[in-house]
């Protein structure tokens, strides 16, 4: 096999992996989840309740937020104060809540803060 055949059957395999991923968060009902850059991000969180997912990372809670006109699945950890703050907000506002969201760190050292839009 060819340098230009091996590239083509990874480029193919990527799509096909892709594609797979897509298709069973469609079928659980989830949108793509949302992972926020380093920096700040304009959000809409949806006034719904959060949903439990279970994985890698534990039980986390998954909000429903849209960015630059785009739906996500936004997991936090429910002993965090970010899902303090979704909470109280939510609860409070009694419709969507617009936030700005700064992250600073990655990995085990991530850190949120949260300020109204």
């Amino acid at each position: 096999m060819g340098k230009k055949e091996i590239e083509e059957f990874f480029e193919t395999e990527g799509k096909k992996l892709e594609s797979e991923r897509q298709k069973q968060i469609r079928e659980k009902g989830y949108a793509t989840f949302f992972n926020a850059p380093v920096g700040e991000t304009h959000m809409t969180v949806k006034y719904q309740v959060p949903r439990i997912i279970n994985g890698k990372y534990g039980s986390r809670k998954a909000f429903r937020i849209i960015v630059d006109g785009k739906e996500y699945d936004f997991t936090v950890n429910e002993k965090s104060p970010l899902y303090r703050y979704l909470v109280r907000s939510l609860a409070n506002a009694k419709d969507d809540v617009e936030i700005v969201l700064v992250r600073t760190g990655s990995g085990k050292s991530t850190k949120y803060d949260v300020r109204e839009a």
